[in-house]
């Protein structure tokens, strides 16, 4: 049931950078969200599971094996974030 959690927060993650992706594109919302562009979509769906990795693998009680993986794929998913985060404030 744990996993659920984690995976609709991931998801919904996604959905929202994607609604707002929508939102700065589309003609009606253009100027409205016209702060947002492509990079920060992927700082948002590259931050979530990132935290939720970084937190998983420090509070989860499994074994040290899948705690030091989770902890390796939030440091992975928070080094992309930092680079899209630099791209998207060098924009």
């Amino acid at each position: 049931m744990k996993k659920m959690g984690y995976r609709a927060i991931i998801a919904l993650g996604f959905l929202g950078a994607a609604v707002l992706y929508l939102l700065s594109v589309l003609e009606g919302t253009k100027e409205s969200f016209a702060w947002f562009n492509l990079s920060f979509a992927v700082l948002i769906a590259l931050g979530v599971p990132a935290v939720l990795f970084l937190l998983r693998g420090c509070f989860e009680k499994s074994g040290p094996q899948f705690r030091a993986f989770f902890v390796i794929m939030g440091m992975f998913f928070s080094f992309a974030a930092v680079i899209a985060l630099i791209g998207a404030l060098a924009l």
